[in-house]
């Protein structure tokens, strides 16, 4: 694999193609504005009493000089740079990046021809003998009134430096994306969440020894296999590269994880509570957390579990299950309702009230989200053709990244509808196919972002300015913070305060797991609850052999018909997955999420997860693809891979067994479907 960007020169057709668009006004060493060739009349207007010009003759190496021409032809023309920004901001950029260039570097060929770092050092301690700044203080102005300094940057002449310089080393370098030690998952032609703003997969802080291993495990799980999202694979990253940057500290001769024993993962777990977490969030660099310290074991067990089932050369030999045992992982603390951070109707009604202060492009945006339940990034990417009228009234309709499911819909009132369309028919009015060519709803409108969507960040920063501004509250008095995900809770605590099933409310909001559907059932209104209970209270009536009612004990009775009541009160709240039913109550948190390759339910033989005839068709059809699987593995001598998806065979097998000997009755008996008291 290639090292990072070095010595990276233009190829003869990089060069033509520079030279192919330096021509004409391009050609010239000063740029005048008012003569620039896609400034129209009304935009010279502007222009007409400070008619600035922008002077590459500073820079006298021709090679270089081309190349910067061409980088300012190329973001003009594309729209990535403004008229403003180039000849009110670079004029005094290219006068001091052309002293230095001169004085430093008069012979060099390509403004690649350095790594990007050491030309930035040489750049960095030229501008600070010639007395210049090389950071900037950042400010924030939250109230529109006072700025108020939190920290400093990068200067405008570094910044713009290393703009110019990625934008030839992506031109120049046409190595293949995936033999790169930083993947753009942009070139890779693959369905990603392009609001998150994090585009790239970074190898680079893996140690060398370690780093094909991983590209090849992020490669077959993100890109092979689309068993994980390109978002999760970048926080694989971050605890993958603790776990090897203690590894190469500890074991600084071994290229494989063969030897790989359990005091290596507990001195491993004592590692990660002392160092600083990672990533790019706001807690990067703070202490770990108790979740930062189990999300990494878990991703550690993922990865060992993983190439130990593929036979990974460089697998550990002793199976991953003795190497990270459950008692390792902290017991996390189970969520409840309460923690639940959705919008509720005192707070909406101030926002409604307010909606005038937010920006008009945003305003669809938070309208939609409230309507449909739909996470942030899909109302983002949400396309021009979402809006479906039919028989019944008006649908939205979009793809669910989290869960794959593709034209997911929800019905929405006319008023929506109508918002909808104006959307739409602003947005056909305002770019033509080419600008905005995957048909989003909300796509920028100009800028170097021009046709894809805001990022996350901006719009619920947007929210957050005019709850500030606004003096929006809670019902406490303290002022409400947004965030991105308050929006679809508060369309699940709304469809659950208005009477609807849970079970529908799963499928009205794509939920994969049952477990957050269920925690919006715990916010209902209690007189549901109340009359719930008074529903099965303990006296009855029934009707006796001669038909005559009479009065009864409900339990009593439920044992002459053999009825189990608390089989029935589970039943309510069960929630169907692909592999059985899941009956835990709200008030119980799953162990097992996520802890295997395996089902969870299935593997730890749960007690609240069943079966019955209506799964017989599933788990025969994995029955056969494992026993296809199985010859395959004997063809290519594959005997570990054999050993670890036996014991998942038998258990499928057996589960068939019990399905078909209880005639469609739930796969496991009455004493184990019981719930304990302790457990209610």
């Amino acid at each position: 694999m290639r090292s990072p960007t070095h010595n990276l020169k233009p190829s003869s057709k990089h060069l033509q193609i520079i030279n192919a668009a330096i021509t004409s006004y391009y050609e010239n060493d000063i740029w005048a504005v008012l003569d620039f060739p896609l400034l129209n009349e009304k935009e010279k207007e502007k222009w007409i009493e400070t008619p600035r010009v922008i002077n590459f003759g500073y820079i006298q190496n021709y090679a270089i000089k081309n190349e910067i021409k061409y980088y300012f032809y190329y973001k003009l023309l594309n729209g990535d740079l403004t008229v403003t920004t180039v000849w009110r901001n670079y004029c005094s950029v290219l006068k001091c990046l052309g002293n230095f260039l001169k004085s430093h570097f008069p012979a060099m060929e390509s403004i690649t021809e350095l790594p990007l770092e050491e030309f930035l050092t040489r750049f960095r301690t030229y501008l600070l003998v010639i007395g210049k700044p090389v950071t900037k203080k950042r400010y924030l102005n939250p109230s529109n009134s006072r700025w108020q300094s939190y920290g400093t940057s990068e200067n405008a002449r570094l910044t713009a430096f290393r703009s110019i310089y990625s934008f030839f080393a992506e031109m120049y370098d046409e190595v293949p994306e995936f033999e790169k030690d930083r993947w753009d998952i942009r070139k890779l032609n693959i369905d990603f969440n392009i609001t998150s703003g994090l585009h790239y997969l970074d190898f680079t802080s893996i140690p060398v020894t370690f780093r094909e291993l991983c590209k090849k495990y992020i490669y077959e799980r993100v890109f092979l296999k689309e068993a994980v999202k390109p978002i999760t694979a970048v926080h694989y990253l971050i605890h993958l590269r603790l776990f090897f940057g203690f590894i190469k500290q500890k074991h600084s001769d071994w290229t494989d994880l063969m030897n790989l024993s359990r005091s290596d993962i507990i001195e491993f777990i004592k590692y990660i509570r002392i160092m600083p977490m990672g990533g790019n969030s706001a807690k990067a660099g703070q202490k770990p957390s108790e979740y930062y310290v189990y999300r990494t074991l878990i991703n550690l067990e993922v990865f060992l579990q993983y190439i130990q089932f593929f036979e990974y050369e460089e697998a550990p030999l002793k199976n991953a299950e003795l190497l990270i045992l459950p008692e390792d992982r902290s017991k996390q603390k189970k969520r409840k309702a309460d923690d639940l951070k959705y919008i509720p109707d005192y707070v909406w009604e101030q926002v409604v009230e307010n909606i005038n202060f937010l920006p008009s492009d945003m305003v669809p945006v938070f309208l939609l989200m409230e309507a449909t339940g739909f996470r942030i990034c899909d109302v983002l990417q949400i396309k021009l053709d979402c809006l479906l009228e039919q028989d019944d009234g008006f649908w939205i309709k979009g793809l669910q990244r989290k869960v794959k499911k593709i034209d997911h819909k929800v019905p929405v009132s006319k008023e929506i509808a109508d918002i909808v369309k104006a959307q739409i028919q602003f947005i056909r009015n305002s770019l033509s196919p080419l600008e905005n060519p995957n048909n989003y709803l909300f796509p920028v409108l100009r800028g170097k972002k021009k046709g894809i969507p805001p990022l996350n960040s901006t719009v619920i920063r947007r929210l957050n300015d005019m709850a500030f501004k606004c003096n929006i509250k809670d019902s406490n008095g303290e002022l409400f913070w947004f965030t991105n995900h308050a929006f679809r809770h508060r369309y699940g605590v709304t469809l659950v305060n208005n009477g609807m099933n849970i079970v529908h409310i799963q499928k009205l909001m794509a939920h994969a797991c049952p477990e957050i559907t269920l925690l919006y059932a715990e916010l209902l209104d209690q007189t549901l609850r109340k009359e719930w209970e008074m529903a099965w209270t303990n006296k009855g009536l029934r009707f006796n052999p001669n038909g005559v009612m009479q009065p009864t004990e409900k339990e009593q009775h439920a044992n002459d018909i053999g009825l189990e009541l608390r089989w029935i009160r589970h039943n309510m709240d069960s929630i169907r997955l692909e592999h059985g039913f899941c009956i835990k109550l709200p008030n119980q948190h799953c162990d097992f999420l996520e802890t295997t390759l395996d089902p969870p339910c299935i593997k730890n033989k749960c007690r609240s997860f069943h079966v019955d005839t209506t799964f017989l068709a599933y788990y025969q059809e994995q029955i056969n693809k494992m026993e296809d699987d199985i010859n395959i593995y004997k063809e290519t001598g594959r005997l570990r891979s054999i050993e670890i998806i036996t014991p998942k065979l038998e258990r499928y097998k057996q589960i068939v067994q019990e399905i078909q000997m209880n005639n469609g009755v739930m796969g496991m008996p009455k004493e184990k479907r019981e719930n304990l008291q302790r457990e209610m």
